[in-house]
């Protein structure tokens, strides 16, 4: 595909081309509208085009949106993995919604700019976006970065040897780019520059104007945190050591295995076996089992005749060739010899021969002109036959079609009433099922509302027992109360007693007197903690036996299910076995109608073929009757009238006699000619058989083989991927241990601090 960098000589009214950048339009119109489940490309593109034709006028442009489609649709996956390490290393400058701008022109830089020239894809690229085709061309035309992010998935959809041209062809264009990518540049950054000189002048010509001050927010400064405390470092992380294959170098194992697998098929191919016919091995006994039949209805025909010695054998003399026999057997010899190349051709660079269609279609040809011969030869035959084997043929297929109809009759009313009868018990067994529905329907919803009440009542037992809960948590709280206040008038009473003139002691029923807030005495402290240790002693006792509530109850749950899960198989169990028994109860009725077809059919044969031996029977006694009255009738005749009857009457008879045994004889080799052949059409088609399953038994082990090859890959590549993502998160969890302060969050010490925060014991 090229297109001419001259510019046309345009008469009036000739159609003008389009500009490039109303071509690149239209091109993604029509790969984005292209939808494959629903027409083909061609029907896609014929009613594209059609639509817009006062637009698409040329021929060039019709020709360039039909290839650009046509390619990017053909290498979709090609272009697809392109797209995802394009977009996986350019997410953040790259808008996902120029997907489909950036396949089309990756598709023409990587596979079509040899064809279309440099100077026309400038063309077309400056006609373009600058910013979109700048990010696009700065990693496109980088091979490093086709190798690094592409090859890979490419090597899994095609062969080397494309992959590394693509690659290769991608880094000719070198300069070319830099050119291009300069202009690019130029455009992008200075018209940036632009649009900032375009903003400093109107920001320089309203300094006049008063604008907004901006005036900072009254924020709240944050408190200091503590400093973590001083804690080694944890021990360095020893990594394993690289692997000797990581900077191995020569070819891949998948390059090995398809380098030894070239090397045996031209090993195979070297030495090619000589070509077998089919037709060579079969035997031919129809041509001796006819000569056979002609001699001895000749020997029979001949009552005196000589028999000539056999002909000697043919000369066993050696024939010398000729220069034009030799041409043509050299001539034969290379032309075999390039087709064996051709086919290792072939073989290397599509990885597959056409030898085995080649053996194919050998063999059915070969049968086909077997076939042909043997049809002719019965032609042939059939032609020979008598206009009265021809009668009695036409009455025997009258009376056979007649009895056909009769059976087939039967067995459409047999088959009818069969039918009935199995729709009779699927309507019995869809009442069933329906009924057995209905009757789940209603067990869930019943379970349903069970469930629902047992939810309300299990709810308001809840609430009653935190409600209980409460109020006597309040009583006791107000009774601790008044027993502290009891205590403390107590205290207060003894101190006014006591005698002031004593020695002060250290009283722990009296407060320090620091004028502090929320200021208790030792005894009033030590009394308020054994009151909190009490309460979260009642609090793990109630949260335990509410943990042994849900317990039992999940464990109640599931035993329901599990119960309800069995039910269920028991009844799938039991309608199995129903249908189980009705189909072998239908199977059984049916194999009696058709027993009782057969056996009525071969009746019907029987009784045809006794009528036909008693009609056979009477004819000859009609006749021995006859013959008894002629000779009766000849010897009441003269005497020289009644020989010369008897003689006429004998050679009648004798020719009667032949006409029998010559139609006895064509009957008996017309049946051995059809057991013949249907018995050499039976080993032929066995034959076939036997030779598809062997074909299909070698693809399925080359397949298999493959398959496990292409598996055992797979599995080394993800379980490569899984270790470094194990390493990935074991050194972020030492990352975030260190951040921590030193303690691992799984640690024992991080959790104890933790809790001791939280209930406020320790300071923050």
């Amino acid at each position: 595909m090229s297109v001419s960098t001259a510019t046309p000589f345009v008469l009036i009214g000739d159609p003008e081309p389009l500009p490039p950048s109303s071509l690149m339009k239209f091109v993604e119109e029509m790969y984005v509208e292209y939808n494959a489940g629903a027409m083909t490309v061609d029907s896609h593109a014929d009613a594209w085009i059609e639509a817009r034709r006062r637009k698409v006028q040329t021929a060039s442009d019709e020709v360039f949106l039909r290839q650009i489609l046509y390619g990017a649709v053909r290498y979709k996956k090609f272009l697809k993995a392109f797209m995802a390490a394009f977009y996986f290393r350019n997410g953040s400058v790259a808008s996902r919604s120029d997907v489909h701008t950036f396949t089309i022109w990756a598709y023409i830089a990587l596979l079509r700019l040899s064809e279309l020239t440099f100077s026309q894809f400038r063309r077309l690229a400056l006609a373009q976006e600058p910013q979109k085709m700048l990010v696009l061309f700065a990693w496109l035309f980088k091979p490093q970065n086709l190798k690094d992010f592409c090859r890979d998935e490419w090597l899994k959809l095609y062969d080397v040897p494309f992959v590394e041209d693509v690659i290769a062809t991608v880094a000719t264009w070198k300069d070319d780019v830099a050119e291009l990518m300069e202009t690019l540049e130029e455009k992008v950054f200075l018209s940036k520059k632009k649009e900032e000189a375009e903003a400093g002048a109107w920001a320089a010509g309203s300094k006049s104007a008063t604008g907004t001050v901006p005036v900072p927010f009254k924020l709240s400064e944050a408190k200091a945190k503590p400093l973590p405390a001083n804690t080694e470092p944890p021990p360095p992380v020893k990594p394993k050591p690289i692997p000797a294959s990581t900077y191995k170098r020569g070819p891949t194992s998948e390059q090995e295995a398809i380098e030894t697998m070239k090397l045996e098929n031209r090993e195979k191919l070297v030495k090619p076996e000589p070509f077998v016919l089919k037709t060579t091995e079969r035997p031919e006994t129809l041509p001796r089992a006819k000569e056979q039949a002609e001699a001895e209805l000749q020997a029979t025909l001949r009552f005196d005749g000589t028999k000539a010695k056999p002909a000697p054998p043919p000369p066993a003399a050696a024939v010398r060739l000729n220069a034009a026999a030799v041409l043509r057997e050299d001539a034969l010899y290379k032309k075999k010899q390039a087709e064996e190349a051709r086919m290792i051709a072939t073989y290397e660079t599509e990885l597959r021969d056409s030898v085995p269609f080649e053996v194919w279609q050998r063999r059915m040809k070969d049968d086909d002109e077997a076939e042909r011969q043997e049809e002719i030869q019965r032609r042939r035959l059939d032609a020979v036959a008598s206009g009265e084997a021809a009668i009695r043929i036409r009455k025997e297929a009258v009376e056979q079609k007649h009895l056909e109809v009769l059976k087939a009759r039967e067995e459409a009313r047999q088959k009818l009433a069969l039918r009935e009868e199995e729709m009779d018990v699927e309507r019995e067994a869809n009442k069933v099922r329906r009924e057995i529905v209905i009757e789940e329907r209603e067990r869930v919803k019943i379970s349903k509302e069970k469930l629902a009440m047992e939810k309300k009542k299990q709810a308001d037992e809840r609430l009653a027992e935190r409600t209980e809960a409460e109020h006597l948590l309040a009583e006791i709280r107000a009774m601790e109360q008044k027993k502290k206040e009891d205590i403390i008038r107590q205290l207060r009473a003894i101190e006014r007693v006591q005698d002031t003139s004593k020695k002060a002691v250290f009283d722990p029923t009296t407060m320090a007197g620091h004028g502090l807030l929320e200021e208790m005495t030792l005894t009033e402290l030590q009394q308020r903690l054994q009151t909190v240790k009490r309460h979260r002693q009642e609090d793990e006792v109630r949260q335990r036996a509410e943990i042994h509530r849900l317990k039992s109850r999940r464990e109640d749950m599931i035993l329901s299910k599990a119960e309800n899960i069995k039910r269920i198989r028991d009844m799938a169990n039991v309608s199995g076995t129903m249908r189980r028994e009705e189909r072998k109860e239908a199977e059984r009725v049916r194999s009696a109608a058709e027993l009782r077809a057969r056996e009525g059919g071969m009746l019907v044969l029987r009784d045809k073929l006794h009528d036909k031996k008693m009609q056979k029977l009477e004819e000859q006694k009609r006749l021995a009757a006859e013959m008894k009255r002629i000779r009766f009738e000849q010897e009441i005749q003269a005497a020289g009238a009644a020989q010369l009857e008897e003689h006429k009457f004998k050679q009648l008879q004798k020719g009667a006699e032949r006409e029998l045994s010559h139609k006895q004889f064509e009957t008996k080799e017309e049946a051995e000619t059809y057991e013949k052949t249907r018995a050499k059409e039976w080993q032929i088609k066995l034959q076939n058989v036997r030779t598809e399953k062997r074909e299909k038994r070698e693809f399925l082990h080359n397949y298999n083989a493959r398959v496990k090859v292409q598996q055992e890959l797979t599995t080394a590549a993800e379980t490569s991927k899984a270790t470094r993502k194990k390493n990935l998160v074991s050194t972020e969890h030492t990352r975030l241990s260190t951040a921590r302060g030193g303690f691992p969050a799984n640690s024992q010490t991080f959790w104890v601090l933790k809790e001791e925060r939280e209930h406020g014991t320790l300071p923050s």
